[in-house]
């Protein structure tokens, strides 16, 4: 009957080594068959602790709990402050969840626990003055203090408070809810070639012309460091214009600023790759840029000639050598089907012994066409792959693919493109801003549907480049750094996965390369290139 484990007396908690300490029958026993045990115990360990029979020398005379004044056993016993409580008495008295003593606020002698103790407070207006007086308050421990409960408060101090508290009118403040951890404010990650590029950037697909360049001029002003483009955007030559503005005005020097670009698909041939740049350099009138992505894995639409913006990112037949040429008999984009990015990753690498670009990456690849890229690699890994990732696309074994290959996984269309051209639109869309968890936890934590989206890439393990060209939701978009979505609002928000991709853009899938053959239906027959088609900015400028 001696204690094999539990090292101190359950009525008195004072510590003892094993074989001082005496396990006496459970006190709901009769007390004659207690009393036998104990004198038998007695004679034979004659240094056994006397607590119990000095003190409680009949079982009747049990402590009383503070709360509910029945006896309490040492089994269910909770001592707190000098009082003892059963433990199914020892709540916080606001949200009835059970208390530890090092958990314990104590005020006008009810019991709270430190989270509601401390909203009490706050929602009150008194928590922050009292601890910007009493730095050692609620659970510090500063000389000449008076403890109540687990809070501290200076003797000296205390009636200043009051008076303060009396002056102050009552506070009607919104009601907020603590995050379960404390927010992380860090926006940079470390690619694996050591550069460090901003979590959050500005995309420009689909930024019509003469906002554009309004856009990124703003972006930057207010604080914003990467800025994701694009030669078949159409826009390069607006951004250029607007950064050397910028660099004039000493806003930001260049190298503050992450630019990335990428390779269009007519230029995958080695001999093209440099000449895709160099037209994209020139638009934006810089010497190098920080990241050049091949913007698709397939060489379509292309016609195996260089084709730039200046040529016209528009559809038309190959004759005319745009962006995006079409077939005239069948109607058909376009495809360089002698082309494979193998031969196009060995060309962007000697990009970056060059100094034209500080690191290189992937765009709209999957995870076979990623795993041929590293198998062939020679110097320069991919640091980025940019997909389209949003809560209906999440691509979460993708994701963990990249970062076990140390690749910063990177969403475009991270609020699911709701501006998304024509082509790519069906009726039966799902609409991520009408979803009603979305929009309770915007209401929760003070913030836009969008902000709560982008937060949850964030926490992720995503980087992010949100299109806009209105200034305040330019803002709002980088404003995401000030909360965090607890573990029930990211698994709420992870059960959206359907695996809805909006830009599957199947007019290209005549190509060997195109990556998502598998969310073709049966029987697939490759569209027509839709005539006419002009970049998406033109279409609304």
């Amino acid at each position: 009957q001696l204690h094999q484990v539990c090292p101190c007396c359950c009525c008195c908690s004072s510590s003892n080594n094993n074989k001082s300490v005496v396990a006496l029958l459970p006190y709901r026993q009769r007390e004659p068959l207690a009393l036998k045990f104990w004198k038998s115990l007695k004679t034979r360990l004659p240094d056994t602790h006397d607590h119990v029979a000095t003190t409680m020398p009949r079982f009747g005379g049990a402590p009383k709990c503070k709360e509910c004044k029945k006896s309490v056993y040492a089994m269910e016993m909770m001592k707190y402050d000098e009082q003892v409580y059963h433990k199914n008495c020892f709540k916080c008295l606001e949200c009835k969840k059970t208390l530890q003593p090092t958990s314990v606020a104590m005020m006008s002698g009810q019991l709270y626990c430190k989270e509601c103790f401390k909203k009490m407070f706050k929602a009150r207006g008194k928590y922050d003055d009292i601890t910007k007086i009493v730095p050692g308050t609620h659970g510090g421990k500063s000389p000449g203090a008076k403890k109540i409960g687990a809070s501290v408060f200076h003797k000296e101090k205390k009636a200043v408070v009051r008076e303060q508290e009396k002056k102050q009118p009552e506070k009607k403040v919104k009601e907020f809810v603590q995050p379960n951890v404390k927010p992380n404010t860090k926006n940079i990650i470390q690619l694996n070639n050591g550069m460090k590029m901003p979590l959050v950037g500005l995309g420009t697909w689909k930024s019509e012309l003469g906002k554009t360049g309004k856009a990124v001029y703003h972006a930057v002003k207010s604080g914003y460091r990467l800025i994701d483009t694009a030669n078949d955007y159409n826009n390069e030559a607006e951004i250029g214009e607007y950064l050397q503005k910028l660099f004039k005005e000493g806003v930001v020097k260049r190298e503050e600023l992450f630019i990335q670009a990428k390779l269009w698909n007519s230029n995958h041939r080695a001999d093209l790759v440099k000449g895709d740049l160099m037209a994209t350099l020139k638009d934006l009138q810089l010497s190098y840029i920080d990241s050049f992505v091949i913007h698709w894995p397939q060489a379509c639409p292309g016609a195996g000639t260089l084709a730039v913006r200046t040529n016209g990112s528009f559809t038309a037949p190959a004759k005319q050598n745009t962006m995006f040429p079409y077939d005239e008999e069948s109607k058909t984009y376009c495809s360089d089907n002698d082309t494979h990015f193998a031969e196009t990753w060995g060309a962007m690498e000697k990009l970056v012994d060059e100094g034209l670009v500080k690191s290189i990456g992937l765009s709209n690849f999957n995870k076979a066409q990623i795993q041929e890229i590293l198998s062939i690699t020679k110097k320069h890994k991919p640091t980025i792959l940019q997909n389209e990732c949003h809560p209906y696309l999440q691509q979460k074994d993708l994701v963990d693919f990249c970062h076990f290959h140390g690749i910063v996984f990177q969403a475009y269309s991270p609020l699911s493109s709701k501006d998304r051209p024509a082509m790519f639109r069906k009726k039966d869309d799902p609409e991520l801003f009408e979803d009603k968890s979305i929009i309770a936890m915007g209401k929760k934590y003070s913030k836009s549907p969008a902000q709560i989206v982008l937060r949850w890439h964030i926490q992720a393990g995503h980087s992010a480049t949100p299109k806009s060209v209105t200034p305040s939701r330019i803002v709002e978009n980088i404003d995401i750094f000030d909360f965090e979505l607890s573990r029930a609002e990211m698994d709420t928000i992870g059960k959206m996965n359907c695996g809805w991709r909006m830009l599957l853009w199947p007019h290209t899938a005549s190509h060997p390369d195109y990556p998502f053959k598998d969310e073709l239906p049966y029987g697939f027959k490759v569209p027509p290139a839709p005539a006419g088609l002009k970049a998406s900015n033109e279409s609304k400028a």
